[in-house]
């Protein structure tokens, strides 16, 4: 993906790095890789980190369909209306 003409990412990403991140991630990683390609650090660990810091983030949310009734009741219970 990184060798591509017109690729998002730097010339040092691999294909297996770029490979790894999901579409909802691309931008971001590809930002992340740019800024540490220009900064003289390998792009490659950068994406890595990244990719687990975004994987962290996510796990640690909780979707709003999946809370349970005591925790939907303490929301309602503290609502401002």
């Amino acid at each position: 993906m990184s060798q591509e003409p017109g690729g998002i990412y730097p010339p040092s990403v691999g294909r297996a790095t770029a490979a790894r991140v999901p579409l909802r991630w691309r931008r971001d990683a590809a930002q992340e890789a740019w800024v540490a390609y220009l900064e003289g650090k390998d792009p490659n660990s950068t994406v890595r980190t990244f990719l687990n810091r975004a994987w962290r983030r996510e796990q640690r949310f909780v979707p709003f369909s999946q809370l349970n009734a005591e925790i939907w009741e303490h929301l309602v219970a503290r609502a401002p209306w």
